[in-house]
């Protein structure tokens, strides 16, 4: 009977492990489900920004605008935006970006979204499948434009 106790015992620990662990992994994939969702309400007000590109070693939003570049101000990852293009079409060439990044800002022409999220067509640094980016602002451009930095 004594022995029927303990092995009962260790059952029971086993099946609340397992349920604690299966908690623990639907909790996380809900929370990166959320981190990683497109935004979907747009404003309805067309504005004209200009952004640099930051090459964070992360998966997080990797544009600034640049009216945030004034002396004193200290940039944090929180001032970042993500940004996509309404087509394939007009997608800026990454291998472009990347030459030109340190010599030109870029300007681009198009809404905010009004929720935070990820755009679907940002594309993953890091391949950790649980470590989805921050929500941050996302702007929907319909064009751009390289402006040499002064």
């Amino acid at each position: 009977m004594k022995q029927n106790t303990k092995i009962f015992g260790k059952v029971v620990l086993v099946i609340l492990a397992v349920i604690a662990i299966a908690i623990g992994g639907l909790y996380c994939y809900l929370t990166y489900l959320d981190r990683s969702k497109q935004p979907t309400q747009l404003s309805n007000k067309n504005e004209t920004i200009e952004v640099m590109y930051i090459n964070w070693a992360c998966d997080c939003a990797d544009f600034i605008d640049t009216s945030l570049l004034v002396e004193g101000y200290e940039i944090s990852a929180n001032d970042c935006l993500f940004i996509e293009p309404v087509s394939k079409e007009i997608a800026i060439n990454e291998d472009s970006l990347y030459k030109k990044q340190f010599e030109y800002f870029i300007k681009l022409k198009g809404l905010y979204y009004i929720d935070e999220g990820v755009p679907d067509s940002y594309e993953r640094k890091v391949s950790e499948p649980m470590a989805a980016p921050n929500k941050a602002k996302v702007f929907r451009y319909s064009s751009y434009e390289y402006v040499k930095k002064k």
